[in-house]
């Protein structure tokens, strides 16, 4: 998502939740609802990045940071409401599905023709934007492990955790070291602090 920057990978990727999402009305269980999950939630994978990405771009200085805040205010609004609407109905899950389901269809007529389109990352800035991807894949799986709430020190998957997040981190740096790098353009990320957003954020 974040090295092709396409409006497509958004209205293509709520396409796919929605019909994620309907097919999580009408299967509630079995084979093609875990399907349906995975597929729903590997289409959120590509729409979110794409989608922050955007906010970011659209707006500048204090009217920015407070784009992102709604944005992300509507994220975690969301994140907290699933589990309310699927136990809204014991035993029945459809209300969550069929909420997903009318969530994703209005953001699919915004996006169709109410956003602009994001300037795509040229070849050079694309492995520079991978390899920021890896590594920030690895500070999230060290995070997750050490802030693991309610598991204790001896938890062996939150030990592997970590020590798989720090090969990640390591990995990523020492090929950001070794390879040649063309210029990466315009595109500079600052590790540090987002390091630290990620830190806070999970």
């Amino acid at each position: 998502g974040d090295s092709a920057r396409a409006r497509p990978i958004i209205v293509g990727g709520l396409v796919v939740s929605l019909l994620a999402s309907l097919v999580g009305i009408a299967f509630t269980s079995g084979p093609l609802f875990i399907a349906s999950r995975i597929v729903g939630h590997a289409a959120a994978a590509f729409v979110i990045p794409v989608s922050i990405a955007l906010v970011a771009t659209s707006y500048h200085g204090i009217a920015r940071a407070t784009a992102i805040g709604v944005a992300y205010g509507a994220y975690g609004a969301a994140g907290a409401a699933a589990p309310i609407l699927l136990q809204l109905v014991p035993g029945v899950s459809a209300p969550a599905f069929i909420v997903s389901a009318l969530a994703c269809a209005a953001a699919i007529w915004v996006a169709r023709d109410r956003i602009s389109d994001l300037p795509r990352a040229v070849t050079a800035e694309r492995p520079y934007i991978v390899g920021t991807a890896i590594w920030a894949f690895g500070m999230i799986a060290v995070t997750v492990g050490v802030t693991w709430i309610g598991a204790t020190w001896e938890n062996p998957f939150r030990w592997g955790l970590i020590v798989f997040g720090f090969v990640v981190v390591g990995l990523a740096l020492v090929h950001d070291r070794l390879r040649i790098r063309p210029s990466a353009g315009n595109v500079r990320i600052e590790r540090r602090p987002v390091a630290v957003a990620v830190f806070v954020g999970v």
